[in-house]
């Protein structure tokens, strides 16, 4: 439910327009394989470990998100902050604490995330959108640095088309092989009014356990142009039992 939140937010945003998704490669070209970067089934392999012991030993936290979206073409912009409370394993309730701005963009951006978030706490859909084998083909292709520590940067393609699976890359941490960063366009665009959509996400490491620290959207949409789209998370408290959960 944690990573599935942050694909989420490609549905509000669309909505400034009667779109829902874009597609748009990525610029630049895949750098060939360091000597140094590991084979792919060896950092999949332990990125997999990984996310499930970190969703394992995390067993509560409560979060404040700032919401921000705006149009300039049409000159609308709102901001919402919602409190959100996750206990282990799936209770995950949000309350709206202020708002303000456009009511539109309240209504058809971040009512939307925060629905869709509902429904996607049902089990049957809490792997179907994960960065897992059973989504994504995986390609390493080189060895970054994300802020000060090593990573390895790692191609994406979807095994089908879902507006909420994305074409890009991911960030892998090479110390214990967390997740840094996501960055892609959504592989199934559903309609022709959206021209472009790139969704990126970034997480921060607390203690030993990975969590969500931005996730930014932007869209280029027929007739309404470009909108951007941001949530900012701040943790008011993180309990994890790390010792009592064996990697």
């Amino acid at each position: 439910m944690k990573r599935l939140s942050g694909l989420l937010i490609a549905t509000g945003l669309c909505l400034f327009a009667p779109a829902a998704f874009g597609q748009a490669a990525l610029p630049g070209l895949i750098a060939p394989p360091s000597p140094s970067l590991p084979p792919t089934e060896t950092i999949v392999a332990n990125l997999v470990a990984q996310g499930k012991w970190n969703e394992r030993v995390v067993l509560s936290f409560d979060e404040l998100r700032l919401f921000q979206a705006s149009n300039p073409r049409f000159k609308q912009q709102a901001t919402r902050e919602v409190h959100t409370m996750f206990r282990a394993p799936d209770s995950y309730d949000s309350v709206v604490v202020k708002e303000d701005g456009s009511k539109i963009i309240r209504e058809r951006v971040f009512d939307p995330i925060l629905d869709a978030e509902k429904e996607a706490q049902r089990a049957k859909e809490k792997n179907t959108h994960d960065i897992l084998p059973e989504n994504y083909v995986f390609r390493a292709v080189a060895v970054d640095m994300c802020g000060e520590r090593k990573c390895y940067r790692v191609a994406i393609s979807p095994k089908r088309k879902d507006k909420f699976l994305l074409e890009g890359f991911i960030w892998v941490d090479a110390e214990d092989y967390g997740i840094a960063k996501v960055q892609g366009a959504p592989s199934r665009k559903p309609s022709f009014w959206t021209l472009r959509t790139q969704v990126t996400r970034t997480y921060a490491r607390v203690g030993n356990v990975w969590m969500t620290k931005r996730i930014e959207s932007e869209s280029d949409i027929f007739v309404a142009g470009h909108s951007n789209l941001s949530i900012e998370y701040t943790y008011s408290s993180i309990q994890a039992d790390e010792q009592g959960s064996a990697k």
